[in-house]
């Protein structure tokens, strides 16, 4: 599930139409808490804050 996330998140800020990847990001974050492991948040959000930057 957190790969997932992880690839929606990036495809979300590279081809979408989305202003801000802050919004993505959290997204992400938010479905990998609800339905990845316990700790696998920190996985997609440090890959995808790296992107950010």
């Amino acid at each position: 599930m957190s790969l997932v996330a992880l690839r929606l998140a990036l495809a979300e800020m590279l081809y979408g139409d989305e202003q801000k990847p802050g919004v993505a990001i959290n997204e992400a974050v938010e479905l990998v808490k609800k339905y990845g492991a316990e700790d696998d948040y920190q996985f997609v959000n440090g890959p995808v804050g790296c992107r950010c930057a």
